[in-house]
């Protein structure tokens, strides 16, 4: 079988590597410079880039070394990896909560908890719109509690608080949160 160099079409020595793919260091580095630019143009030679959880294509926004389409899927891919069965099926069990209760209309979410029993709530996502669902955030907070959840639509509105969810929902912390 002919081996041929990827860049220059030329035959590949035969003293290189079996899965040498370039017949000089030069080519291979020039390939590689056109991936990244490629990359940054927005084209891929290999076509859509696809998350390795749920297979679902991969959002613009995200970079390009990106696997994931969200936190939660690198949690839950990486809970498969190491074999935690437990951590998996708490991922597992929140996201059934958060999505399955959330209006039809909800795209993101937000998760409140008073710091003394008169104060005010603080809700977490700090900074940001609020947790998506889709592709769904696994949720960050700062001290395991439990958490109102408070759904918003596209547009950033406050939406009902579902009935199965108005007494709350217990969250594990997250040690790297603050407050």
């Amino acid at each position: 079988m002919e081996r041929i160099c990827l860049h220059c079409g030329r035959e590949l020595p035969a003293n290189l590597a079996r899965q040498a793919r370039y017949c000089c260091r030069s080519h291979s580095t020039l390939a590689s410079r056109k991936r990244l630019a490629d990359q940054a143009a927005g084209e891929s030679p290999a076509g859509p880039r696809i998350c390795l959880y749920c297979g679902d294509e991969l959002p613009a926004y995200l970079s390009a070394n990106a696997r994931y389409c969200s936190r939660s899927h690198s949690a839950l891919a990486s809970s498969a990896r190491i074999g935690d069965r437990a951590e998996r099926d708490r991922y597992a069990e929140q996201e059934k909560y958060l999505s399955g209760y959330a209006p039809a209309d909800a795209v993101s979410y937000r998760l409140g908890i008073r710091r003394t029993d008169a104060g005010p709530l603080h809700f977490f996502p700090k900074g940001r719109a609020g947790f998506q669902l889709a592709p769904f955030d696994l949720p960050a907070v700062p001290v395991a509690g439990l958490y109102v959840v408070r759904y918003f639509d596209r547009l950033g509105e406050p939406l009902d608080i579902p009935r199965e969810l108005i007494g709350g929902l217990w969250i594990p912390a997250d040690p790297k949160v603050r407050f």
